[in-house]
């Protein structure tokens, strides 16, 4: 089941530079290629990114796009340094499994840190767990910014209406109810990207199976393409 969002050509354009921005530097990219390659993170991250900057161009007209596109894009990273076998359980995670998961907001500010990417981008990376309630991970923060708030919104909307190891997809009307229930969420952030789904596909190739992979590779390797390179990696 994939969710189709007003506007959504725009938001590919700022998604696709993006992606040329990452691709600009080559450590950035050479980090990125790890959620590349692993189908699941990377079409989440694609739609994390689209589904905050939905929010974002509704909130506010001068908000910078194309920040919001590239937080979105590497929120997850920090997932790369995650063992595969904990990121792709088929079922619940127990206690222990759950400890390793929750460290990834963390590893993912270390890596972009490391890597001299914009500080806002790294603390999307740190804080897209923390809620306004004070009860989310790593810090129990209450001071999130704005950026920060969308992509945890989105990605929180995204892990829900998703095809996961785990789970099947969910309608978004059940997904944006269960949010409202959430404690910590901006709500305003809630309704404005409710506003902005106009449909509901019952094609979940459209989203985490082969086709839309695909298109996300294609992507990649256009952007690549653009910049005189020639991306090497195995699948």
């Amino acid at each position: 089941m994939s969710v189709e969002l007003l506007d959504d050509k725009r938001i590919t354009e700022f998604i696709y530079s993006g992606l040329q921005d990452i691709c600009k530097d080559s450590n950035l990219m050479t980090g990125f290629i790890q959620v590349l390659t692993n189908p699941q993170l990377y079409s989440h991250s694609i739609d994390t990114a689209r589904f905050a900057m939905q929010i974002a161009c509704v909130y506010d007209s001068n908000i910078d796009l194309l920040m919001v596109s590239k937080a979105g894009l590497l929120h997850d990273i920090g997932k790369v340094e995650i063992p595969v076998e904990i990121l792709n359980k088929p079922g619940r995670l127990n206690d222990y499994e759950m400890s390793i998961m929750q460290t990834h907001p963390e590893k993912g500010y270390e890596i972009l840190k490391k890597l001299g990417v914009d500080l806002e981008l790294a603390d999307t990376a740190l804080n897209h767990h923390e809620k306004l309630s004070g009860n989310g991970y790593p810090r129990h923060t209450t001071h999130i910014a704005k950026i920060v708030q969308m992509i945890t919104v989105a990605d929180i909307f995204s892990a829900l209406t998703e095809l996961r190891s785990y789970k099947q997809p969910m309608h978004s009307s059940k997904a944006f109810e269960i949010m409202r229930g959430m404690d910590g969420l901006n709500q305003e952030f809630v309704d404005l990207l409710e506003s902005r789904v106009i449909d509901e596909i019952d094609d979940y190739n459209a989203r985490q199976l082969a086709k839309f992979y695909q298109r996300c590779i294609a992507i990649f390797d256009k952007v690549y393409e653009d910049l005189g390179g020639e991306l090497e990696y195995s699948i």
